[in-house]
């Protein structure tokens, strides 16, 4: 009796261990896919800024300021290293409504479509959990007419920087919270200070794992 009950004990402690390492990798290891939805928070910078060729002081970009809904799109990899080091890459797609706001008696126009790549790297914990800091560059088109020198339509690269979380609820699938904020690019003859698309992201996601 004494036999089986040890053996029965040993068994249990093995398969315990056992789930637990095949929980971990699959829901932090391997290549992802997801879809999500957040907001947009933009705001060029702004305020008595003008062309800078030109040399004037002009707010030509005042109170230019947009929130809206947006749905996101994402695939990825991630390892996790020495049991807590987590470090992943993914190519994240943001898709919003054109961003359109009058400048006096022109307009400025941006894409509502945003591709982005991030570098991430975090702790992870045994509970198929990791906290996360974002590096990455997004691409975003602008451009604005009927001003004194109008911006052609334009694709500038600008630098992102972003903090999130994310934790398994199933060995294949789990949700991801995150905010990233784009430094924005400067668009035609604006100011160096002038930024179209300086702008806020948040945003929730669902992922499916698949362990490679």
């Amino acid at each position: 009796m004494r036999k089986v009950m040890l053996c029965t004990s040993v068994c249990a402690m093995m398969f315990s261990a056992n789930a637990e390492v095949v929980s971990h990798s699959n829901s932090l290891d391997g290549i992802y896919a997801g879809v999500g939805g957040g907001g947009s928070f933009l705001k060029a910078s702004n305020m008595n800024v003008g062309y800078r060729n030109l040399g004037k002081k002009e707010p030509i970009f005042k109170d230019f300021k947009v929130d809206r809904f947006m749905g996101s799109f994402v695939i990825g990899g991630g390892k996790v290293f020495n049991k807590r080091i987590y470090g992943g890459v993914e190519v994240l797609l943001d898709v919003m409504e054109n961003k359109k706001r009058a400048v006096g008696k022109g307009r400025v126009k941006m894409k509502g479509v945003i591709p982005q790549i991030d570098v991430k790297a975090g702790y992870a914990t045994d509970q198929d959990a990791t906290a996360y800091v974002k590096l990455g560059c997004a691409w975003s088109k602008a451009s604005a007419d009927d001003l004194e020198e109008p911006i052609e339509p334009d694709t500038k690269s600008s630098l992102v920087l972003g903090v999130g979380g994310e934790k398994a609820f199933h060995k294949r699938l789990s949700t991801a919270l995150e905010v990233d904020y784009n430094l924005g690019g400067r668009y035609g003859n604006v100011s160096e200070k002038t930024r179209i698309n300086k702008e806020w992201h948040l945003r929730a996601l669902v992922k499916y794992n698949v362990k490679v």
